[in-house]
């Protein structure tokens, strides 16, 4: 590791430590200490995304030999917790067996994958992913152990955020690369050096920063400077890393915390706000910078993703019923990734897979419109339901327009930490209610 990767490293930490001493921060700390082998697990296997990206072949090459070293580990860690304790597949829910039937389906796959190596390794990770989510769904016991996943994400995204700001300050030349298409003021995109983080990936983990800490800040209504600190450093890290779905996601993720949490007049004022900054300029700074630099007949091509998307959906209806093998668009069409989830998906395992690839989204949005927040939920069984529809909002923008939770990506250890979590969060709120109506009818009895 060179010394200005290093320096990255370090500045980022001593940010986070920083942090988590006021404020919110210290909210993140408390989850850390009060589940400490827990959260350093949780750290460990996100950050295996990350392990495979290096400056020369043969780094990279040597990092992806840590990664499967790392996988291997975890998938026998995962395993043997989940096979000694079978009420992890109960406590996980049904979302995380239909993600379990969707990684055993990539495998199988490999018996008409046009590479069944790759696909068998990529399934592999998948299911490792799987089974992890599985095994972390046994520290679930209550609302206490939902809400210690989401500060554990919340800290992770901080740190990432950090990371990539300190990459544009020590390093800004490969931080953020001039552009060889688009040209003009807007035509820039900051990228995460070290670890190497996508403009798109950048922009989202920023955006679920900023939505989480809004999230605690109004349900708990604590406006404390460093919570806004941790705002603003969200806010200029999704502003350099300019990924447009990603701050649509944060913007819809916003809109229902403010329409849902009731708060009407704060809605209002920023509407007013909005509407008189685009009388004064304001809309055609947005659409310079939601241009990027591009041509008006690129953008309205989703950045030449309609017309590839054209080609991709004539290799689907080449095996429409269970496609060409998981990871299949590698060898086909010579990418790791079609710019759609749910359109590689179906590349891949076809209409089948799909079914079963969507089955735990819609489980997830039953859950969350099950247990919908009313004037009796409490303020910090609030505070998780709008932070986990944050997370989930601004995952499914993102599958629209990018590689997500369909293979091995940071978003995949995401969305099995958001299946486990909703379903913990819906069984511990019914399980709430329910007390609440016995304790009433017994009481009613004893008037009686």
């Amino acid at each position: 590791m060179g010394f200005k990767y290093f320096l990255i490293v370090f500045f980022s930490i001593i940010s986070c430590l920083i942090i988590c001493q006021f404020g919110i921060g210290k909210q993140w700390k408390h989850s850390l200490l009060k589940y400490k082998w827990q959260s350093l697990l949780l750290i460990v296997w996100f950050g295996s995304v990350f392990l495979g990206g290096g400056e020369t072949i043969e780094e990279a090459n040597h990092l992806r030999t840590y990664r499967a070293i790392i996988l291997g580990c975890l998938g026998l860690l995962a395993t043997c917790g989940v096979l000694t304790r079978f009420s992890c597949f109960r406590k996980s829910g049904n979302g995380a067996l239909w993600f379990l039937l969707y990684a055993f389906f990539g495998m199988v796959s490999a018996v008409y994958s046009p590479d069944y190596v790759i696909t068998l390794w990529k399934s592999f990770e998948v299911f490792v992913f799987v089974v992890m989510g599985v095994y972390i769904s046994r520290f679930i016991n209550d609302i206490e152990g939902v809400r210690w996943i989401v500060d554990i994400i919340s800290l992770i995204m901080l740190y990432l955020v950090f990371s990539i700001m300190y990459g544009v300050i020590i390093v800004p030349a490969e931080a953020m690369p001039a552009f060889s298409v688009s040209k003009g003021a807007m035509a820039f995109a900051a990228y995460g050096v070290f670890p190497a983080i996508n403009a798109n990936s950048g922009t989202q983990y920023a955006a679920i920063l900023i939505s989480l800490s809004l999230n605690y800040i109004f349900s708990l209504k604590k406006y404390s400077f460093i919570s806004m600190l941790v705002i603003g450093i969200g806010c200029i890290t999704l502003i350099l890393t300019h990924s447009r779905t990603s701050i649509l996601g944060l913007v819809l993720a916003v809109s229902v915390m403010l329409i849902v949490g009731r708060h009407y007049i704060l809605a209002g004022l920023l509407g007013v706000i909005i509407f008189t900054g685009m009388l004064f300029g304001l809309g055609d700074l947005s659409k310079a910078y939601f241009y990027r630099g591009q041509s008006e007949a690129v953008f309205s091509t989703m950045s030449g993703r309609l017309d590839f998307w054209e080609i991709v959906w004539n290799v689907f209806l080449q095996s429409p019923i269970v496609g060409h093998g998981f990871y299949a668009q590698k060898a086909i069409l010579g990418t790791s990734t079609v710019d759609n989830t749910y359109l590689q998906v179906l590349v891949n395992l076809g209409v089948v897979g799909l079914f079963i690839f969507l089955m735990p989204i819609f489980k997830i949005t039953r859950q969350l419109l099950k247990t919908y927040p009313n004037k009796l939920t409490e303020t910090t069984e609030k505070l998780v339901w709008f932070q986990l529809s944050s997370i989930f909002i601004i995952l499914i923008m993102r599958s629209l327009t990018g590689p997500t939770f369909q293979d091995f990506h940071s978003n995949l250890c995401l969305m099995m930490l958001l299946i486990v979590s909703v379903n913990g969060y819906k069984n511990i709120i019914i399980k709430g209610r329910m007390d609440v109506k016995s304790d009433l009818k017994n009481s009613m009895e004893k008037i009686k």
